[in-house]
């Protein structure tokens, strides 16, 4: 059993820290460019959020990870996928970033919407909709089953193509933090 907490104790550890420094610095983001200035910075449904924050993302890190590894395994000993995965492997990171970034963002898209369109796929992602206050936290309420499924089909597909590890890492970084600038409350306007 001390194997076990030994284990935990390092993600525990980064997620508490990663969640202290996301709440700094978005909670004074909204504070200063809040769209609701009204909003609570604890807000009903708060304490919620922070259960998915932690207990969920464990649970999806688990999930994600054991069908990436099966998916990557078969990608590894797939002959048709070898002359793919050699051209993108060869690409330069300025060519890698971009190109990686529109296989997530169009995998993104088509399978949110599949979320939304099937009737199967709607019940697990509907909770992530049940927030009636938006912030930076309400981008993390969801089924574990529904972010595994979304992970699987948005970020699988660059696993496989055997894209750099300097290429993802920032990549993921940025497809993260799309996730939650979708949900703060604040006022953006974009040029049109």
């Amino acid at each position: 059993m001390s194997e076990l907490n030994t284990a935990f104790e390092p993600n525990l550890l980064r997620m508490l820290v990663r969640f202290c420094l996301m709440a700094l610095v978005f909670t004074v983001i909204e504070q200063l460019f809040a769209l609701h200035r009204s909003q609570a910075i604890f807000r009903q449904g708060y304490v919620t959020d922070i259960f998915h924050f932690f207990v969920s993302h464990l649970l999806v890190n688990f999930g994600f990870g054991l069908v990436a590894t099966i998916f990557i395994s078969f990608a590894n000993t797939s002959e048709w996928l070898n002359p793919i995965r050699s051209w993108v492997s060869v690409l330069s990171p300025g060519i890698q970033m971009p190109f990686a970034l529109s296989i997530i963002l169009f995998s993104d898209y088509w399978e949110h919407r599949l979320a939304h369109t099937w009737k199967w796929r709607w019940r697990f992602h509907a909770i992530h909709h049940t927030t009636t206050q938006m912030d930076w936290l309400a981008s993390v309420r969801s089924h574990p089953l529904d972010q595994i499924l979304h992970r699987s089909f948005t970020f699988i597909p660059v696993l496989m193509l055997n894209f750099s590890v300097f290429t993802l890492a920032p990549v993921f970084a940025v497809a993260a933090v799309m996730g939650i600038v979708d949900h703060v409350n604040v006022r953006i306007t974009l040029p049109t």
